[in-house]
């Protein structure tokens, strides 16, 4: 029988686990402010100053081409691949339904709005990538496993209903600010106070 080694049996009690990374996520968005009101990311998107922002940003990403590269990393001789499927999919046509603009911009408004931007991604039987299918974020969490710690993401089904696991080769995710780096935290959460109070006042404003 083999013998467990003394010091790595304390590493194992000492160590910082790791943190489940939907808790954070699901803390922060719907959040009680002063000016008495909820600020969830589709409030804050009602305010016209707060989806000026964040659309000028997505535009501006979109219409930017994503390139794809070869070679190492910081190398002097990486170099551009535009014969490469990937790239016909991030800049041309992301999925049979939906433009490789349309597909970014929808990307760009959920990683800069929620946090985090989701995509799944869809492989034909060779395992190569023919297509990207943008998720709302509102449908997605990102979980631990109990026991092994292994990340996936918990999507709600939109029409049949329940949920459905998938793991993280299996999601594109652009994640935004975060203290963890798995996700990115609600923007809206580290602004609370300055986007609601347009949203009190025009609450205000109609219920007078």
């Amino acid at each position: 029988m083999a013998m467990t080694n003394p010091l790595t049996s304390l590493w194992n009690l000492i160590k910082v686990r790791p943190a489940d990374p939907g808790d954070r996520v699901a803390t922060s968005i719907f959040t009680q402010t002063t000016a008495g009101v909820r600020v969830t990311p589709e409030a804050a998107f009602s305010v016209s100053v707060v989806w000026a922002c964040i659309d000028i940003i997505a535009s501006a990403l979109s219409s930017s081409d994503w390139n794809v590269y070869q070679g190492v990393r910081g190398d002097d001789k990486t170099s551009a691949v535009p014969n490469d499927s990937l790239h016909y999919i991030l800049n041309t046509r992301m999925n049979p339904e939906c433009t490789a603009q349309a597909g970014k911009r929808a990307l760009a408004l959920s990683a800069v709005g929620y946090g985090n931007g989701y995509a799944e991604i869809e492989r034909d039987m060779a395992g190569r990538i023919i297509g990207l299918w943008p998720i709302e974020p509102d449908r997605v969490e990102v979980r631990r496993e109990i026991g092994t710690g292994r990340m996936f993401y918990r999507i709600t089904q939109e029409y049949s209903g329940g949920t459905i696991d998938m793991d993280p080769a299996d999601i594109f995710h652009i994640r935004g600010a975060g203290l963890t780096g798995l996700v990115g935290d609600s923007v809206f959460a580290s602004t609370l106070q300055s986007v609601s109070q347009p949203i009190a006042l025009d609450q205000f404003c109609s219920a007078y």
